[in-house]
Protein backbone atom coordinates (compact mmCIF):
# COMPACT_ATOMS: atom_id res chain seq x y z
CA UNK A 1 0.00 0.00 0.00
CA UNK A 2 1.21 3.35 -1.03
CA UNK A 3 1.47 6.46 0.97
CA UNK A 4 -1.57 7.88 -0.72
CA UNK A 5 -3.39 5.25 -0.34
CA UNK A 6 -2.65 4.63 2.83
CA UNK A 7 -3.79 8.02 3.39
CA UNK A 8 -7.10 7.79 1.45
CA UNK A 9 -7.80 4.97 2.83
CA UNK A 10 -7.74 6.45 6.65
CA UNK A 11 -9.25 9.70 5.34
CA UNK A 12 -12.42 8.01 4.55
CA UNK A 13 -12.83 7.00 7.71
CA UNK A 14 -15.38 8.86 10.14
CA UNK A 15 -13.84 9.75 13.03
CA UNK A 16 -15.51 12.82 13.94
CA UNK A 17 -18.42 11.49 16.76
CA UNK A 18 -16.41 8.26 16.77
CA UNK A 19 -13.03 7.25 16.61
CA UNK A 20 -13.14 3.33 17.17
CA UNK A 21 -12.97 2.70 13.23
CA UNK A 22 -10.06 4.45 12.50
CA UNK A 23 -8.48 3.29 15.59
CA UNK A 24 -9.34 -0.05 14.69
CA UNK A 25 -7.46 0.08 11.11
CA UNK A 26 -4.72 1.53 13.07
CA UNK A 27 -4.43 -0.90 15.42
CA UNK A 28 -4.70 -3.53 12.70
CA UNK A 29 -2.22 -1.91 10.31
CA UNK A 30 0.14 -1.81 12.69
CA UNK A 31 0.27 -5.46 13.50
CA UNK A 32 0.15 -6.74 9.97
CA UNK A 33 3.17 -4.29 8.75
CA UNK A 34 5.23 -4.00 11.98
CA UNK A 35 6.57 -6.40 14.52
CA UNK A 36 6.27 -3.94 17.03
CA UNK A 37 4.98 -4.34 20.79
CA UNK A 38 1.26 -2.56 19.45
CA UNK A 39 -1.36 -1.36 22.41
CA UNK A 40 -4.63 0.44 22.44
CA UNK A 41 -5.79 1.79 26.13
CA UNK A 42 -8.75 2.17 27.77
CA UNK A 43 -9.87 5.49 26.17
CA UNK A 44 -8.81 4.48 22.75
CA UNK A 45 -5.32 5.73 22.21
CA UNK A 46 -3.39 3.56 19.63
CA UNK A 47 0.11 3.36 20.81
CA UNK A 48 3.08 0.80 19.18
CA UNK A 49 6.55 0.75 20.36
CA UNK A 50 9.92 -0.89 19.04
CA UNK A 51 13.57 -1.34 19.53
CA UNK A 52 15.15 -0.25 22.82
CA UNK A 53 17.58 1.74 23.85
CA UNK A 54 18.16 5.29 26.65
CA UNK A 55 16.09 7.67 24.32
CA UNK A 56 12.84 7.58 22.81
CA UNK A 57 11.37 9.35 20.05
CA UNK A 58 7.57 9.85 19.09
CA UNK A 59 5.92 10.44 15.87
CA UNK A 60 2.66 11.19 18.03
CA UNK A 61 -0.79 12.43 16.37
CA UNK A 62 -4.60 12.18 16.60
CA UNK A 63 -7.09 10.46 14.92
CA UNK A 64 -9.92 12.50 15.23
CA UNK A 65 -11.40 14.94 13.03
CA UNK A 66 -14.09 18.20 13.24
CA UNK A 67 -17.18 17.74 12.02
CA UNK A 68 -17.34 17.60 8.13
CA UNK A 69 -19.62 19.23 5.95
CA UNK A 70 -22.35 17.33 4.28
CA UNK A 71 -20.68 17.57 0.92
CA UNK A 72 -17.85 15.52 2.57
CA UNK A 73 -19.86 12.34 3.82
CA UNK A 74 -21.75 10.18 0.92
CA UNK A 75 -23.14 6.99 1.97
CA UNK A 76 -20.70 3.41 1.40
CA UNK A 77 -21.61 1.03 -1.01
CA UNK A 78 -24.77 -0.85 0.01
CA UNK A 79 -24.00 -3.86 1.45
CA UNK A 80 -20.63 -2.96 2.87
CA UNK A 81 -21.80 -2.60 6.35
CA UNK A 82 -19.68 0.42 7.09
CA UNK A 83 -22.40 3.27 6.83
CA UNK A 84 -21.40 6.21 5.62
CA UNK A 85 -17.60 7.27 4.92
CA UNK A 86 -16.23 10.30 3.82
CA UNK A 87 -15.65 11.68 0.75
CA UNK A 88 -11.38 11.81 -0.59
CA UNK A 89 -11.04 13.68 -4.10
CA UNK A 90 -7.65 13.81 -5.89
CA UNK A 91 -6.91 17.19 -7.78
CA UNK A 92 -4.03 18.42 -9.02
CA UNK A 93 -1.79 15.50 -7.39
CA UNK A 94 -3.02 16.11 -3.62
CA UNK A 95 -5.96 14.40 -2.01
CA UNK A 96 -8.75 16.59 -0.40
CA UNK A 97 -11.32 15.34 2.29
CA UNK A 98 -11.71 15.81 5.85
CA UNK A 99 -8.74 15.16 7.77
CA UNK A 100 -6.28 14.63 5.27
CA UNK A 101 -4.57 18.06 6.71
CA UNK A 102 -5.28 17.53 10.24
CA UNK A 103 -4.14 14.89 10.60
CA UNK A 104 -4.56 11.64 8.93
CA UNK A 105 -2.41 12.42 6.07
CA UNK A 106 0.51 12.71 8.47
CA UNK A 107 -0.46 10.00 10.75
CA UNK A 108 -0.57 7.88 6.99
CA UNK A 109 3.13 9.22 6.81
CA UNK A 110 4.20 8.76 10.42
CA UNK A 111 3.22 5.10 9.83
CA UNK A 112 5.08 4.42 6.96
CA UNK A 113 8.58 6.31 8.74
CA UNK A 114 6.97 3.72 11.65
CA UNK A 115 7.06 0.82 9.73
CA UNK A 116 10.25 1.65 7.49
CA UNK A 117 12.77 3.03 10.52
CA UNK A 118 15.53 1.09 11.97
CA UNK A 119 16.06 2.94 15.44
CA UNK A 120 19.07 3.32 16.90
CA UNK A 121 16.78 3.68 20.21
CA UNK A 122 12.86 3.47 21.39
CA UNK A 123 10.60 4.38 18.47
CA UNK A 124 6.79 5.42 19.22
CA UNK A 125 4.19 5.97 17.00
CA UNK A 126 1.28 7.16 19.18
CA UNK A 127 -1.95 8.16 17.88
CA UNK A 128 -4.15 9.84 19.94
CA UNK A 129 -8.19 9.85 20.44
CA UNK A 130 -10.23 13.35 21.22
CA UNK A 131 -7.43 16.13 20.09
CA UNK A 132 -10.70 18.30 18.98
CA UNK A 133 -11.86 18.26 22.34
CA UNK A 134 -9.52 19.17 23.96
CA UNK A 135 -6.63 16.37 24.29
CA UNK A 136 -8.40 14.19 26.26
CA UNK A 137 -6.69 11.41 24.50
CA UNK A 138 -3.20 12.87 25.06
CA UNK A 139 -3.88 13.99 28.86
CA UNK A 140 -4.82 10.29 29.76
CA UNK A 141 -1.41 8.74 27.98
CA UNK A 142 0.24 10.94 29.77
CA UNK A 143 -1.44 10.46 33.27
CA UNK A 144 -0.31 6.67 32.33
CA UNK A 145 2.92 7.23 32.03
CA UNK A 146 3.84 8.55 28.53
CA UNK A 147 6.79 10.80 27.84
CA UNK A 148 9.15 10.47 25.47
CA UNK A 149 12.27 12.13 25.12
CA UNK A 150 11.85 13.47 21.57
CA UNK A 151 8.37 14.26 19.61
CA UNK A 152 7.45 15.04 15.80
CA UNK A 153 4.39 16.16 15.60
CA UNK A 154 3.51 16.18 12.14
CA UNK A 155 -0.01 18.19 11.90
CA UNK A 156 1.07 21.16 10.24
CA UNK A 157 1.43 24.98 11.35
CA UNK A 158 -0.50 27.61 9.52
CA UNK A 159 0.04 31.38 9.58
CA UNK A 160 3.71 31.23 11.08
CA UNK A 161 5.28 32.58 8.35
CA UNK A 162 2.60 34.20 6.23
CA UNK A 163 -1.08 33.89 5.70
CA UNK A 164 -1.64 30.59 4.48
CA UNK A 165 1.61 28.73 4.49
CA UNK A 166 1.93 25.69 6.23
CA UNK A 167 5.34 25.61 7.64
CA UNK A 168 7.50 23.33 10.10
CA UNK A 169 7.73 24.46 13.52
CA UNK A 170 9.95 23.59 15.97
CA UNK A 171 7.45 24.64 19.01
CA UNK A 172 3.65 24.43 19.30
CA UNK A 173 1.18 26.85 20.43
CA UNK A 174 0.91 25.89 23.95
CA UNK A 175 -1.51 26.73 27.17
CA UNK A 176 -1.03 27.01 31.12
CA UNK A 177 -3.45 27.39 33.16
CA UNK A 178 -2.39 28.99 36.84
CA UNK A 179 -4.49 30.48 40.21
CA UNK A 180 -3.10 32.76 41.64
CA UNK A 181 -4.03 33.92 45.25
CA UNK A 182 -3.18 37.35 46.22
CA UNK A 183 -3.71 38.74 49.92
CA UNK A 184 -3.39 42.17 51.40
CA UNK A 185 -5.17 45.79 51.13
CA UNK A 186 -6.01 46.99 47.67
CA UNK A 187 -5.13 50.90 47.08
CA UNK A 188 -4.79 53.25 43.76
CA UNK A 189 -1.83 52.78 42.09
CA UNK A 190 -1.54 57.01 43.07
CA UNK A 191 -1.90 55.87 46.69
CA UNK A 192 1.03 52.87 47.07
CA UNK A 193 1.30 53.14 50.61
CA UNK A 194 -2.08 52.97 51.76
CA UNK A 195 -1.79 49.14 50.29
CA UNK A 196 -0.63 46.28 51.11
Amino acid sequence: MTLVDLTRELVSIPSHRDEAAVGDFLEAWLRRETDADVRRDDVGNVIARTGTGDETLALVGHHDVVEPVESQVRSAEPGDGNGNEYVVEERDNRLYGRGTADMKGALAAALVAFRDADPAGELVFASFVGEEVGGVGARHAIEQGFSPDYAVVGEGSTNYSGPDVTDVAVAHKGRRGSTITARGTAAHASEVDAGE
